[in-house]
């Protein structure tokens, strides 16, 4: 809506037409963009991994904590 200019609707259909098909298309890319740059993000993104607490009970000695990963 906003790559339509404000007169559109006094023009005559055919002539609006043009303008109408012209915006389509930009909005159309500028989704396709977004869908690409979103795609390219996820692509490189790394999950969060907490680090191991240090605190007592509950805790894995350190060859079984790389055993177990």
């Amino acid at each position: 809506g906003l790559m339509l200019p404000a007169t559109l609707a006094l023009m005559v259909a055919a002539d609006a037409q043009a303008y109408y098909m012209e915006a389509f298309s930009t909005s159309a890319l500028t989704v396709v963009g977004i869908m690409i740059a979103g795609a390219i993000i996820a692509a490189f993104h790394r999950p969060y991994r907490a680090p191991a607490t240090q605190g007592a009970g509950g805790q894995r000695s350190q060859a079984g904590a790389s055993a177990a990963d």
